[in-house]
Formats: C-alpha cells, sequence, structure tokens
C-alpha cells in the first residue's frame, strides 16, 4: 500500500526538490490506496527535508473514486485513465509523486497560461526553490525535465485534465533560467502581443559565450555566460537582482560585462524596477527588439490591458515564489 503526492502538494515538492526522484513503473500507481497512516512515517521523512513546505491541504492521487475518504486534512483527485509512461516518480517505498511532467499537466487546468508557463520554466531551470522561507539562498540544481519531455508526455496523456492549457502553454517555458527573475525577464519579452509581451523570439539562456586569448587572460576564464542570449544579435540581456548584490558578485559582474563588451557583444541590463514597471520596460524592449531586428510599433507599448494583466500575473497574482 501506498500514496501518491499530486496537485498543490506535488508543484511544492518540485518547486524545492534538489533532484529529480527515479521514474518507477506506471502500474506502481494501481496500488496506491490513499491510507496517509500506513504511509505516515516515509512521508514525515519528506516533510523534514521541506520545513513549512507542506503546510496546508495534502493532496492525493487514487487510482478509483472509491478509494476516496473522508481524511482529515487531504484532498483526493482521481486518476481513472489507464497508467502513462512517465507519469509517476517514487519518493519513498511506501510514497509516490507524479512526475514533474504530470505535475504540469495538472497545474495547468488550475492555471492561467502565464502562470503554468512560469512553473514549467521553474521545473526547467538551473534553480530550486531554498526549503524554508527564510533562506536568502537561492540553490543550484540540475533541470528536472524540459520543454520537449513535458510535450511529449502531455502528448501521451490523451484525455487527462489540463492536457489543452498545458500544450497552449509549453511554447512559452523558459528552458536554462538561473533565477525565477530571469524567467519572468524573458516572459515579459518573448510572450505574444495578446498575452501582454513584445513577441521577441526566446533567447539562449545562461549561454556559453567563448573568448580569445586576450580575452580570456583578462578574466581567467575560458568563456563566459550570459543570463539572456540572442547569438546572432551578439546580444546579452541580463537581470542585476537583490541576490546578487554582494561586492565581490558585483565587481566578477562588472569585469564579465566589460569583458563581452570588449568582445563586441551588446550587454543590457535589466533592475528589478524596470523588471515589474511598464514604462521602464517598454525602454527595455525597445532597445532589444532593435538589437535582434524587430520593430516595436506605438500600438505594441504601452500600458495595454493585457499587458497590466501580465504584470499582475507575474508579480501580484502568481501563485509561485517570485524570488
Amino acid at each position: 500500500m501506498s500514496i501518491c503526492l499530486s496537485h498543490t502538494t506535488a508543484q511544492k515538492f518540485w518547486l524545492r526538490a534538489m533532484t529529480r526522484a527515479p521514474e518507477t513503473d506506471p502500474r506502481a500507481f494501481e496500488f496506491c490506496t490513499g491510507d496517509v497512516r500506513a504511509a505516515s512515517v516515509d512521508l514525515e521523512r519528506i516533510r523534514s527535508a521541506f520545513p513549512n513546505a507542506e503546510e496546508g491541504m495534502l493532496h492525493l492521487l487514487v487510482p478509483r473514486a472509491d478509494m476516496r475518504s473522508n481524511t482529515p486534512g487531504v484532498t483526493f483527485h482521481v486518476h481513472s485513465h489507464s497508467p502513462i509512461p512517465g507519469m509517476i516518480n517514487r519518493l519513498k517505498p511506501q510514497v509516490l509523486i507524479v512526475s514533474p511532467e504530470y505535475s504540469f499537466v495538472q497545474m495547468a487546468k488550475r492555471s492561467s497560461l502565464v502562470h503554468s508557463a512560469l512553473y514549467g520554466s521553474y521545473l526547467c531551470g538551473s534553480f530550486r526553490l531554498p526549503g524554508t522561507p527564510a533562506s536568502l539562498e537561492l540553490p543550484n540544481r540540475a533541470p528536472l525535465t524540459n520543454r520537449a519531455r513535458i510535450a511529449s508526455f502531455a502528448q501521451t496523456a490523451h484525455g487527462v485534465y489540463g492536457v489543452r492549457p498545458a500544450n497552449q502553454a509549453i511554447p512559452w517555458i523558459i528552458e536554462g533560467a538561473a533565477s525565477p527573475r530571469e524567467a519572468q525577464m524573458v516572459m515579459r519579452l518573448c510572450l505574444p502581443f495578446r498575452y501582454g509581451g513584445y513577441g521577441i523570439p526566446l533567447p539562449r539562456m545562461n549561454e556559453i559565450i567563448d573568448l580569445d586569448a586576450d580575452e580570456q587572460k583578462a578574466v581567467g576564464k575560458a568563456f563566459l555566460k550570459g543570463d539572456a542570449v540572442w547569438p546572432q544579435a551578439r546580444l546579452v540581456l541580463e537581470y542585476d537582482g537583490y541576490y546578487h548584490a554582494d561586492k565581490a558578485q558585483m565587481e566578477a559582474d562588472a569585469i564579465r560585462r566589460a569583458t563581452l563588451r570588449h568582445a563586441g557583444w551588446t550587454v543590457l541590463e535589466v533592475t528589478n524596477q524596470q523588471l515589474v514597471s511598464i514604462t521602464a520596460f517598454d525602454q527595455i524592449a525597445q532597445l532589444v527588439a532593435k538589437q535582434v531586428g524587430r520593430r516595436l510599433r506605438s500600438s505594441q507599448l504601452r500600458a495595454t490591458p493585457a499587458r497590466r494583466e501580465l504584470v499582475d500575473d507575474l508579480f501580484s497574482r502568481s501563485n509561485l515564489p517570485r524570488w
């Protein structure tokens, strides 16, 4: 007997997980009874690794409606379809969890396109949220999944609730972001105009930029990275956030950007104040658009209803931690 963490509970776990738990045979889900008491020891071990991250209602997935019960503090969801390859990961002997891909599909049913794409960007990013809300550290991790893997799962999951809105959000997942703010910055630039963006082509996130011999000597490295890179335009867009405020880090960033400029790259910087402002970010978008060969008309700028909605979604109404 085992339980399967699902929906909001799975989302909270994957946002903070250090690595991806191993996949298991999807048929193992058929033995999930929803009996929290039987899995209490394993469940407590998971919760202890993420203090305060699992507060609130526990969401579980069961294979049949008759397995739901009136267990206090538990909301049951039913997956009545045939087992889907890649749908389940195993955390402990008695605790399963929906995979990051299935979690994305589940949450897409409950979220706007913007929130769905943002959650997908967290799953495909090179960071994880800290285990405790008070932490100021944003730890690194390997991405849990990628856009192609999510799309492949959604294609396989015919009839599952959330597949349709998931498919609409998948193209706007930002892969390789090193922080939530980087993902939000690129989403603001690249979403279509109808969603409040500027329709700018997606960049490569944290792309490696090779240096020549003199440049390598100046920085002591064979290459540098840029937050958001448009290689053909030789453009780098950098986010300056508060967790970059360490003096040594600021000096290293200044040298890195000077080296990139010396190598012929245009380097633009975005502060948090600019990122959350419609007027200030209009100016950033115009600079980026010019560099990548796009022209923004006046009707595509300013505080349009769609743009106000996007800013609210990203920075005010998002159910994801914003960092």
